[in-house]
């Protein structure tokens, strides 16, 4: 083996000398799924974000197999975000070459848990887990990558049927007071770290930083690697100006109705480049975007679409002041967490609006409004009206409004609407889907 290759792989293999390694705060209970896709024969990708957990996580899984039994030598990690794999990365035999002299060196054939880390670094990986896959059987791949894009191209074309995945975002509310080793809180405390999670959001990293203008910087810092690394360089585009003018454009106007015609107009672009970028930032975790409900999905595309953020850290770090627009982060928080319990979220337009509803296998199961507070007469008809035609709409029998602060059940006629505040509807939902 090249003795550059394994320096590297020793420094990024700390266990084959039962030397202790940090697997950060415990976070793998959170993903239940991957302790059956552990044992499954199929290979794992961890997805998401850069910065959200997702070499953490694999540490985690490391320690989790340590502990169950498997041998030090079981383990192979290899992170092709090292500078020395990355200037490798047009070598078509790197992988697979790696592999075959680890497992000639250790004298076995035996079980391997081969861990890649930011494997979409490497052009030539979904030819050599394939492989890997389909010609040595005691391999289990441990895959993670933060471009969607990318992996679920590769992932089509070669990998069909071989293949389970997970997706990593920032903190929950419930992982966020868990790393802040807060429990058993009082009213006021509770919502305190509330509106610390919505204005700092869930990067942990962020979550256990101290220090409140760091935060700020590293979130920047966060933002600008995810459209440089994952949004410009990948697509090779040339105009970056246009990149980040869009980005910061749908970042400052989360949960607001976007046509893309509407913003090529304001921006000065074509409606081919916004569809394009904002692909783009999908691709790259960075935006979301939901489409209004509708049975026709020719309907469903033709409609506008809300658009929002994958933390409202990034938010408040890049665009515009805390307080002004916190009812539209409020929202996009609420977006977050849906999104991380269902796979299915839309908005209902009619006469009304209706921020979410939640689609379950064919039926719409829940329909949601969230605003900063119903003190306003106004404001609440306005919030009841919406979410009542949505619940009339699709049958539903009980709504929900979350809020910043405020609780009450109101009963109309044969529906009830409960109201709730954020933090309590937060934890309410990750213990329901528990």
């Amino acid at each position: 083996m090249d003795p550059r290759v394994q320096i590297v792989l020793e420094s990024q293999n700390p266990w084959w000398f039962s030397k202790r390694f940090d697997s950060g705060i415990p976070r793998l209970s959170q993903f239940p799924k991957l302790f059956d896709y552990l044992d499954a024969e199929e290979i794992v990708i961890v997805t998401g974000a850069r910065r959200t957990g997702k070499s953490t996580l694999v540490y985690q899984i490391i320690d989790y197999l340590l502990k169950r039994g498997a041998s030090k030598e079981e383990i192979l990690y290899i992170n092709l975000d090292e500078p020395l794999f990355v200037s490798m990365s047009d070598d078509p035999t790197l992988l697979t070459g790696i592999v075959e002299e680890y497992m000639s060196s250790r004298g076995s054939s035996g079980r391997l848990y081969l861990c890649i880390d930011e494997v979409q670094n490497y052009q030539y990986w979904p030819y050599a887990v394939k492989t890997m896959f389909d010609t040595k059987g005691g391999i289990k791949c441990i895959l993670t990558g933060s471009t969607s894009s990318t992996l679920k191209k590769d992932v089509s074309t070669r990998l069909s049927g071989r293949y389970f995945t997970c997706t990593v975002y920032p903190l929950s509310f419930s992982e966020y007071l868990h790393f802040m080793g807060l429990s058993e809180l009082s009213l006021i405390e509770k919502r305190n770290q509330c509106s610390m999670y919505l204005r700092y959001g869930g990067y942990p990293r962020v979550v256990l930083e101290p220090d409140a203008d760091l935060k700020v910087q590293i979130l920047k810092n966060y933002y600008e690697t995810i459209y440089l690394k994952d949004i410009i360089l990948p697509n090779r585009l040339r105009n970056n100006s246009d990149v980040v003018h869009l980005l910061y454009y749908l970042i400052s106007n989360i949960g607001n109705l976007h046509s893309y015609n509407r913003i090529a107009e304001a921006l000065h672009i074509s409606t081919e480049t916004v569809r394009e970028y904002i692909e783009y930032a999908e691709d790259a975790y960075l935006l979301s975007t939901v489409m209004k409900f509708d049975y026709s999905v020719k309907k469903q595309i033709a409609n506008p679409k809300k658009i929002y953020a994958l933390d409202t850290g990034l938010v408040n770090a890049v665009s515009f002041a805390f307080s002004e627009n916190r009812g539209k982060l409020l929202e996009n928080l609420v977006f977050l967490a849906l999104r991380r319990e269902y796979p299915e979220v839309y908005y209902h337009k009619g006469t009304y609006e209706c921020d979410f509803l939640i689609k379950e296998a064919h039926t719409i199961t829940h329909a949601l409004q969230v605003t900063q507070s119903l003190k306003n007469p106004e404001t609440k008809k306005r919030e009841l009206r919406g979410l009542v035609e949505a619940m009339d709409t699709y049958e539903l029998e009980e709504g929900c409004i979350v809020t910043d602060e405020e609780s009450e059940t109101i009963h109309l006629e044969d529906r009830t609407v409960h109201v709730m505040a954020v933090s309590d509807w937060l934890l309410t939902l990750q213990n329901r889907k528990d």
